[in-house]
């Protein structure tokens, strides 16, 4: 695994505190869309290298 990989995933693996949570809102608004679409961006190239998601989406529906 890459340094640039490795560094992917620890941050999308990162959990925020409520304080930093709450500072995320305190920012300006514009401030708070650049780094929302930043992450957007991030997880879309996720989602569409890796397709396991997909499959698990394509099994039968089964109800108990």
């Amino acid at each position: 695994m890459t340094t640039k990989n490795t560094k992917q995933k620890t941050q999308e693996n990162i959990e925020l505190t409520l304080s930093q949570r709450r500072e995320f809102l305190k920012l300006p608004l514009e401030k708070r869309r650049r780094i929302l679409e930043k992450q957007a961006t991030q997880i879309q190239h996720h989602y569409q290298e890796n397709t396991e998601w997909q499959e698990w989406l394509e099994g039968d529906i089964i109800e108990y």
